[in-house]
């Protein structure tokens, strides 16, 4: 049965300050991966067009993390790029919350041996994704390395969260973590209600990370 659950949210849109409040208001804490150097993705806002609002999130008391700078396919980029999209991403991040920023989700999830090679300079952990909605194997098995912590969808994907539901109920696994892109209040509600009725506690990934190492012997 699942112990520890963290929450995160991917791209940093400019409604996920909501999200924010709303976990604060029910006593959660989560993650935010915010891309760092565009002011719209996916034709819509992020927050880097408010800045101010990255500092309350962290204020609240939520993680802030990085998602690059650009989001782009991390094992594409020559190395100067991709170096500059780790360490300009971190440098914008602690410059605007005067925290330091531990971990990074790779755009699409994607990453490879060279990728893996360059992250350890700048972040503590990397957070990558499941794309299948029948993610029990992936509950079930403990990250490969720090930097391969997996997360499966959470709230946003049609149809799937009544079925992340379920297999969340089969997980054998102490700890995992959810993503999602979208505000759905109505589901992050549901979702945390049903999650502590059964004891889980929430964590941010950064935390939950501290678990793993210890039980995994992370390298």
């Amino acid at each position: 049965m699942i112990d520890l659950l963290a929450l995160s949210f991917d791209d940093g849109y400019l409604n996920h300050v909501k999200s924010a409040h709303l976990l604060s208001r029910l006593k959660v804490k989560g993650t935010f991966y915010i891309i760092t150097h565009l002011k719209a993705w996916d034709k819509r806002p992020l927050l880097t067009t408010r800045p101010e609002l990255i500092t309350e999130i962290a204020e609240l008391g939520h993680e802030i993390a990085s998602h690059t700078c650009t989001h782009k396919d991390l094992r594409k980029l020559q190395l100067n790029d991709l170096i500059f999209e780790l360490k300009a991403s971190k440098a914008f991040l602690e410059d605007v919350t005067g925290k330091e920023v531990l971990g990074l989700a790779y755009p699409y999830g994607f990453y490879n041996s060279r990728v893996l090679n360059a992250v350890h300079r700048y972040y503590d952990y990397c957070r990558t994704t499941e794309f299948n909605l029948d993610c029990v194997m992936l509950m079930n098995s403990p990250p490969r390395s720090r930097y391969e912590i997996g997360a499966i969808p959470g709230l946003a994907i049609k149809g799937g969260f009544q079925k992340m539901l379920i297999n969340a109920m089969k997980v054998k696994h102490r700890h995992i973590v959810l993503y999602t892109h979208v505000f759905q209040p109505v589901k992050l509600v549901t979702l945390v209600n049903m999650m502590k009725s059964l004891n889980v506690s929430f964590v941010t990934v950064s935390k939950l990370f501290h678990h793993l190492v210890k039980e995994y012997e992370l390298k």
